[in-house]
C-alpha cells in the first residue's frame, strides 16, 4: 500500500513539474466539411432541368476562410454565385450575392474566398442559410440550386 501511495505522489510530482506555464497551450484548427447538391427543384421556385452538380470543400473557423470546388453538368451558366437567404428560417427564400465566382464558370470551378469571413458570414455557412446558384440563359433566375451544409 505504502508503494502504491508513494508512486501515485511520484507520478503527479512528475507531470506537476513537468508541465511549464509559459508553453502555448496548441488547438487544433476546427475544419467543418461542407457540400451541398445542386438541381433545379432546390431553385426558387423550382425548375425543370437535366442538369446537376455538387459543391465540396472546407472551411476553417481558425482561419475564417471558406474552400469549395463545384462540379456541375447540363449546363452553361451565364452566372455563378454563393448566395445568402434573406429570410434565415426560410430555406426556399432566395438573396442577394454574397461571392461571386467569377467570369470563368468551366466545371470545375474551385473558389478559395480569399478574405476571411465575416462573423455574419460565419453564421449564415454554420445555420444553413448559404446557397450555391447557377444562372443560365434558359433560367436567368437561376436553374440550378443547394443550399450549403458544414459539419
Amino acid at each position: 500500500m505504502k508503494k502504491s501511495l508513494l508512486f501515485s505522489l511520484l507520478a503527479i510530482s512528475a507531470l506537476t513539474f513537468s508541465c511549464k506555464k509559459d508553453e502555448p497551450v496548441v488547438v487544433a484548427d476546427k475544419i467543418y466539411q461542407v457540400s451541398t447538391m445542386l438541381s433545379g427543384a432546390n431553385e426558387v421556385p423550382a425548375v425543370t432541368t437535366s442538369a446537376t452538380g455538387t459543391t465540396t470543400g472546407t472551411y476553417n473557423q481558425t482561419t475564417k476562410i471558406l474552400s469549395i470546388t463545384t462540379i456541375y453538368s447540363g449546363i452553361t451558366p451565364t452566372g455563378g454565385h454563393i448566395h445568402t437567404q434573406v429570410v434565415p428560417t426560410n430555406a426556399t427564400k432566395s438573396g442577394g450575392v454574397t461571392f461571386n465566382f467569377g467570369t470563368t464558370l468551366s466545371s470545375p470551378i474551385v473558389f478559395p474566398v480569399t478574405t476571411p469571413l465575416t462573423a455574419e458570414q460565419e453564421a449564415n455557412l454554420l445555420s444553413g442559410i448559404m446557397y450555391v446558384n447557377f444562372h443560365t440563359p434558359a433560367n436567368p433566375g437561376g436553374e440550378i440550386r443547394g443550399n450549403l451544409t458544414a459539419k
